[in-house]
């Protein structure tokens, strides 16, 4: 579910996160505010389906990683707003994609933990290793899943962000962007999209699909 739409989805925000000039607190934390609703489905639709929700549980998790996200987002953009003004061109491409990650990496993984949270608290279904006997809940297998998720959550990012912005620091030291303004955001859209292709993937394969726990 996550990869059908993760790359078109987030390729505007993303792009509009690193290259857009001059960003207020505001404007960054509705961005932010966008991608963690975004994560937010993405973390309901890809939770254990072994885990009941209700819709407080949702609005919860929901709110909190909301909150979260933004708090780090106008946070960060208000102490660092006169660095920022200083910058310009790459350096400032550059110093959005660390404040980008900032935000994105400790709010996704909050996002993570709150979402789904009963996972940790009532664990899950745990099976032998051919999937032909459930044996029952288990809470450290819960724990774990949601352990390494957050983890991944704290990788994905820095390619998404990191390799668009390095890449046009790169292509303006050595005066190869191209002039037009059209050409220019193109490739740089180009640089959004190949780093969400490959950085999902990535991060997934940190840990195996299926993980063993030991017998207690």
């Amino acid at each position: 579910m996550r990869l059908s739409g993760f790359a078109v989805f987030n390729a505007p925000i993303v792009f509009l996160v690193l290259f857009t000039p001059n960003q207020s607190p505001l404007f960054n934390t509705s961005l932010q505010w966008l991608n963690q609703t975004y994560n937010a489905g993405m973390n309901y639709g890809n939770r254990n389906a072994s885990s009941n929700y209700t819709t407080s549980d949702l609005a919860k998790g929901y709110t909190g990683a909301v909150v979260t996200s933004c708090g780090i987002a106008f946070t960060s953009r208000m102490l660092m707003a006169r660095q920022l003004s200083a910058l310009r061109g790459p350096s400032y491409v550059l110093a959005n994609a660390a404040l980008g990650w900032l935000s994105a990496a400790f709010a996704g993984a909050a996002n993570l933990m709150l979402m789904r949270f009963k996972e940790i608290q009532q664990g899950i279904l745990i099976q032998n290793e051919s999937g032909s006997v459930t044996y029952g809940k288990s809470k450290i297998a819960g724990r774990q899943a949601v352990t390494e998720t957050a983890i991944s959550r704290f990788v994905l990012p820095m390619p998404v962000l990191f390799f668009p912005a390095i890449c046009n620091f790169v292509l303006t030291k050595m005066r190869l962007m191209p002039k037009n303004v059209v050409s220019a955001k193109l490739l740089e859209a180009t640089f959004c999209l190949g780093s969400l292709s490959v950085a999902l993937p990535m991060s997934i394969a940190m840990f195996n699909s299926r993980a063993k726990v030991e017998a207690s």
